[in-house]
């Protein structure tokens, strides 16, 4: 389990660096709510990173995601429970209009 936190780290410092070096400033998915669309503009072992506007990436545990997703992917991820949700963009609002209509 050390060994693993370990790589976990070291993983969150990569994508760090990948942001920085693309002049991002890098916040935490676990601590932006909402949904956030982007293109994967970079990925470690256990993280990607999704840049949102042109000064902002966002990143997230792989493990966070209900699915996988690659380098050069466009993505729209909602904040979730017990895992954050990835669509296509744009297809996020026809589930938010399906969850309301449930209600």
């Amino acid at each position: 389990m050390a060994d693993e936190n370990v790589g976990i780290e070291a993983s969150r410092k990569e994508i760090d660096q990948a942001g920085k070096d693309r002049g991002l400033v890098v916040r935490d998915g676990q601590d932006v709510a909402g949904t956030h669309k982007g293109e994967v503009v970079a990925e470690t072992e256990h993280h990607v990173l999704v840049q949102t506007s042109p000064v902002v990436g966002i990143r997230y545990e792989k493990e966070s995601l209900d699915k996988d997703v690659q380098q050069g992917e466009r993505v729209a991820i909602q904040q979730g429970e017990p895992k954050n949700h990835v669509q296509e963009p744009g297809r996020e609002d026809q589930r938010a209009g399906r969850e309301q209509l449930a209600r």
